[in-house]
């Protein structure tokens, strides 16, 4: 891996420097976790404590694989394999080591390479430098009898003459007066209270908060519309717009409340601004099947239900006949069928009086109940995660009054690393934002974030890639990064790489939407040279088989494989152990071996049965009448 032959080892370099701050977007297979430990030794060779750096993972196991592969690097076994750049910086290292006397190879600790819920316990736990009281008890999983019990005492604890009592008898009374409801939708919230509290402040939205809220809802909803608008070509427009007009002058007498009723007065196709949702909405719900527990489809047909009566009660035979062309064309697409049906489940991008007077209650109510939930983790000597990081960031103090542990932070964290910055949440973030306050460019102080858009995964974890985009082009506070994009693939074959790029270029968006976390596609470049022999990706297609069909088939691609050669081996990745289990009898059939955990049942294994047989088990017996 020679940085000559590299085609990004200009950026690779840059990334490694320990003066310059750096953003690098590092596709699968580029060296991330290499860069990310060459990094940490060049910041090694130029503090003057190892605890002057911070590496942040998401994980434990990426914490102690990052650990253990500094140590490695630092002593080498008898094999040593380590490339030219991270032998070269970790021998500086271990020069540096012995003239300071650190001794990182006895004291390990002293490498601070923590998960980031490792880094908030430590700050909670460090609170008390300031005076404030720090987070306490065990950290369980979320426990929603704690929530409840949280969201109930909100009840019991505020008077009807307060000005939080009369928000939660407004709450209520939304509820129907329904108690029941009031704790389980609070709870609700306060399992996702790092979301929506850093918002709330004191409970006041603000003059122009309901302006805000309502065009945030109407870009949203037009950003819908436009994704269904640019599926649809110009043609099916015009055709559609006959279709509904068609179909809500049929049903105007004798079902006035469908939803294509909306469409008895239009002239021209719905456009993509907000206010043209009941129209569009009316279109989804004219071609769309009403369940969809199997996914959503576009109707097979039409009929007097939809205000396509037969010609003898009065209906057209053309355009029925073209309603159901129309259907055939667009059965198979998939893309526009869920756009359509997540315009269907667009709410009115406007409040009623009633709504944001209940939401203003509401404002009100969350942060007190979230202040209950607070003191129910007291009494019980428990906490969970959200409370720890919420102590986290408190312990920092405000810009003005910074706390004695923010000062001393200032002064002995020096340089941030941070691995899979794609996954961090606006929590997180604020976090990122506490531990570099007052960093500028040129100061001494750097901050490397590594990460790939589009491997996000952890959406329902609350994390936004748009954060990732924002850093690249802004930075954080005074801080500006240096951007670096990796594209050498080390991992994938020629074939492979050039496959990737051709399917996803088309699959992913041209550009990034901070908006919706849309990320483009950024292709790579194989490191490894060509092989003539080597296969470029294919698909292959059964149309709708069984189980045992697919299984036969897949069974035939891997004997053939091993019949061209003879020392090849076969990764085979399935998705559920059931689909795995479907392939054991093909194996054993055609002789080909195979291993994997969780594909035998019990009693299943040539080994097993031998063994029941031999010891006359009642097992056996029972397995075999079974």
């Amino acid at each position: 891996m020679s940085a000559v032959l590299i085609e990004d080892s200009a950026e690779r370099a840059l990334a490694r420097d320990p003066r310059q701050s750096v953003i690098v977007q590092a596709p699968a297979g580029s060296g991330k976790t290499e860069l990310l430990m060459q990094r940490y030794l060049a910041l090694l060779n130029c503090v003057a404590d190892p605890e002057e750096i911070l590496a942040v993972t998401f994980t434990r196991k990426a914490a102690a694989e990052m650990r253990n592969r500094i140590l490695l690097a630092l002593q080498p076994g008898p094999d040593d394999k380590r490339l030219p750049e991270t032998a070269k910086l970790a021998n500086a290292v271990m020069r540096r080591d012995a003239e300071l006397g650190w001794r990182l190879l006895d004291f390990p600790g002293r490498l601070r390479i923590r998960t980031l819920d490792s880094v908030n316990s430590w700050l909670s736990g460090s609170a008390p430098l300031s005076g404030d009281s720090a987070a306490i008890g065990i950290v369980t999983e979320q426990r929603s009898d704690l929530y409840e019990l949280a969201a109930q005492r909100t009840i019991d604890a505020l008077g009807e003459t307060s000005v939080d009592g009369e928000s939660v008898g407004l709450v209520l009374r939304h509820l129907d007066n329904r108690g029941e409801r009031f704790v389980k939708l609070v709870a609700q919230m306060l399992q996702k209270r790092d979301q929506w509290l850093p918002l709330l402040g004191r409970g006041d939205l603000g003059e122009r908060a309901r302006e805000i809220l309502e065009q945030s809802l109407q870009e949203l909803v037009a950003h819908e519309l436009e994704s269904a608008d640019s599926l649809l070509n110009d043609g099916d427009k015009q055709l559609l717009l006959t279709l509904v007009r068609h179909a809500a002058g049929h049903l105007a007498l004798s079902r006035p409340d469908a939803a294509v009723c909306a469409c008895a007065e239009l002239r021209v196709f719905p456009g993509t601004d907000a206010v043209n949702l009941p129209y569009w909405q009316a279109i989804a719900d004219f071609l769309l099947v009403q369940d969809g527990s199997a996914g959503p489809a576009f109707r097979k047909t039409v009929n007097k239900t939809q205000g396509f009566p037969t010609p003898k009660d009065g209906g057209s035979a053309d355009l029925n006949a073209l309603a159901k062309g129309l259907l055939v064309r667009l059965a198979g697409n998939t893309v526009l069928a869920e756009a359509l049906a997540t315009i269907r489940r667009l709410p009115v991008p406007a409040y009623t009086d009633a709504q944001w007077e209940a939401l203003e209650a509401l404002v009100r109510v969350l942060p007190s109940a979230a202040a209950q939930l607070s003191l129910v983790f007291k009494e019980r000597g428990e906490t969970d995660y959200i409370q720890i990081a919420q102590e986290a960031l408190a312990a920092f103090g405000s810009e003005d009054e910074p706390t004695d542990l923010a000062l001393r932070l200032d002064y002995r964290i020096s340089h941030i690393l941070i691995d899979e910055f794609q996954d961090t949440s606006r929590a997180q973030f604020h976090l990122l934002e506490k531990l570099t306050a007052g960093w500028v460019s040129g100061d001494g102080r750097t901050l490397f974030v590594v990460g790939d858009p589009m491997q996000s995964i952890y959406r329902f974890r609350q994390a936004e890639v748009a954060l990732f985009q924002r850093l690249w082009e802004t930075g954080i506070g005074q801080l500006k990064l240096q951007a670096v994009s990796l594209t050498t693939n080390f991992r994938s074959a020629p074939p492979v790489v050039h496959w990737v790029n051709r399917v996803f270029t088309a699959l992913m968006p041209a550009h990034n939407d901070p908006a919706t976390g849309a990320v483009r596609f950024a292709p790579g470049t194989p490191f490894k040279p060509a092989d003539p022999l080597a296969g470029a990706p294919q698909l292959h297609a059964c149309g709708e088989p069984a189980r045992v069909d697919e299984a036969r088939a897949i069974a035939d691609i891997v004997e053939a494989t091993l019949q061209n050669s003879a020392t090849d081996t076969v990764g085979i990745l399935v998705r559920t152990r059931h689909q795995a289990r479907l392939l054991v009898p093909e194996f054993r059939r055609r002789g080909i071996s195979f291993a994997g955990e969780g594909l035998e049942q019990p009693g299943e294994t040539a080994v097993e049965q031998d063994l029941l047989t031999l010891t006359g088990s009642p097992c056996c017996a029972l397995h075999g009448a079974g």
